[in-house]
């Protein structure tokens, strides 16, 4: 025999799951000043790194943060992100112009986002990568604590592809055309 109020209140704990696991991600992927605090988070990794403002740069990154460079050097903690950016001071050349596309965010709930973002006019004047002008994609994690988003995780990328387009272009089956190839009809997405 039931107990009375027992279907209620089991129908009601299912309601509270239900609205716990999508309002809070519905109501937050909407929040565009948690978008704009991001957008300027990402974007300041390249312009504060380009510009040489290190002081600027270091307020963007958690204690534990890692980051990956393009020459896959691997910087463990804020103080060794720092640091290796730090030489920005003796190899950014001055003829470095800050070139960003708008980022593409994603929440993955309301305390983590992922980002990536373009970036471009990067000139080295000392070093392995000197090179005329380079581009590149930053993919960034950020997490939100005590109110304040920091990166927590970020790997760069050289364009291997040269110069522009500096936006990031989302995949379609066309694009295998680019490289010369045709795409066999019928193949399924994920199977090559």
């Amino acid at each position: 025999m039931k107990r009375p109020g027992f279907l209620a209140a089991h129908q009601l704990l299912w309601v509270l799951v239900a609205w716990a696991l999508v309002v809070p991600s519905v109501g937050f992927a909407e929040d565009e000043s948690e978008r704009a605090s991001i957008v300027g988070i990402v974007n300041g990794v390249t312009e504060h790194f380009f510009n040489k403002d290190m002081e600027k740069f270091a307020e963007l990154w958690a204690d534990d943060a890692t980051f990956i460079t393009v020459t896959g050097i691997w910087a463990n903690g804020k103080d060794e992100i720092v640091d290796m950016h730090s030489m920005a001071d003796y190899i950014v050349d001055p003829s470095t112009r800050v070139l960003l596309d708008d980022p593409i965010v994603r929440f993955l709930d309301d305390r983590t986002a992922i980002a990536y973002s373009a970036w471009g006019g990067l000139v080295f004047s000392a070093g392995p990568n000197k090179l005329p002008v380079q581009y590149g994609y930053l993919s960034v994690v950020l997490r939100k604590t005590d109110s304040r988003w920091r990166v927590i995780s970020a790997t760069n990328a050289i364009n291997s592809m040269g110069e522009r387009p500096l936006s990031i272009t989302p995949y379609t089956p066309e694009l295998w055309r680019q490289f010369g190839v045709d795409r066999p009809e019928g193949l399924p997405l994920g199977e090559a």
